[in-house]
């Protein structure tokens, strides 16, 4: 009995403060509008009470439409880097395919280089290649020429079958030449490409991480306010305040 005594006399103490905050002296009322300024009091806490409900209940939804966008857009995100990484290994792989092509036809040609007893020229570029059959070919026009004014041998007629076969391989060596030059700038333009690609790929996926923290601590202070919110209308209920604390309290939330 002693302690429900003492608790009585806690809040009967706790409502004189509450009434000298307010400015009133609690002698100067009559029990029954002391009762009315308590009533009122509950009231104003209830229609506090409800208005923060309604303000967390009308941010929980924001942040579940947000968090629903950020995930959609983190979604779309990942579908296009996961269509840019396949475009990717796709433009690799047909390089690779390329310059394996292109190999092949240098091998080709250091081959057939061989086969005529030209080791050291088979080893050399392409256009050293190039430049000894067109020396080749002009010497041989000039003995052609000069074996026209002259009977015909059995030497004017191999003179002739070699020119003619040097003349066949310049024209294989121009065009290989120039295939070559056509894949190598297309190589070129290809790499580019892989390259403006893979730097919107890195853009991409910092504008991801950026988004994500964001979300993050738009989040974390959502909370903390609304952890915030609900001690200060325990507080308010209770009787810890007066009606009006409801927007000092809240200015003085330091996440919003």
């Amino acid at each position: 009995m002693d302690g429900d005594d003492s608790g009585g006399e806690d809040e009967w103490a706790s409502l004189r403060r509450r009434f000298s905050m307010e400015g009133m002296d609690w002698g100067d009322h009559e029990p029954s509008a002391r009762t009315l300024h308590v009533w009122h009091w509950v009231v104003d806490a209830e229609a506090n009470l409800k208005a923060a409900r309604h303000i967390n209940d009308k941010l929980r939804r924001q942040h579940d439409e947000e968090k629903g966008e950020l995930e959609a857009y983190s979604s779309h995100l990942r579908q296009k880097f996961e269509e840019k990484v396949r475009a990717l290994e796709g433009e690799a792989g047909q390089l690779r395919g390329d310059l394996e092509a292109l190999m092949a036809g240098a091998g080709a040609v250091a081959t057939m280089m061989q086969q005529e007893g030209l080791h050291d020229l088979a080893n050399s570029s392409l256009g050293e290649q190039i430049a000894y059959l067109l020396v080749e070919r002009s010497r041989l026009m000039e003995e052609l020429t000069s074996a026209r004014t002259r009977p015909a041998s059995d030497r004017e007629k191999d003179l002739t079958a070699q020119l003619i076969k040097s003349c066949t391989d310049l024209e294989l060596l121009k065009r290989l030449h120039q295939e070559t030059e056509n894949q190598l700038m297309e190589m070129t333009d290809r790499v580019r490409l892989l390259e403006k690609a893979s730097h919107q790929v890195e853009l991409d996926n910092e504008t991801l991480a950026y988004k994500i923290l964001i979300f993050v601590e738009v989040n974390r202070q959502e909370q903390v306010s609304a952890a915030w919110m609900s001690v200060h209308f325990t507080l308010e209920c209770s009787g810890g305040s007066h009606p009006g604390a409801v927007a000092d309290t809240r200015s003085q939330n330091p996440y919003e």
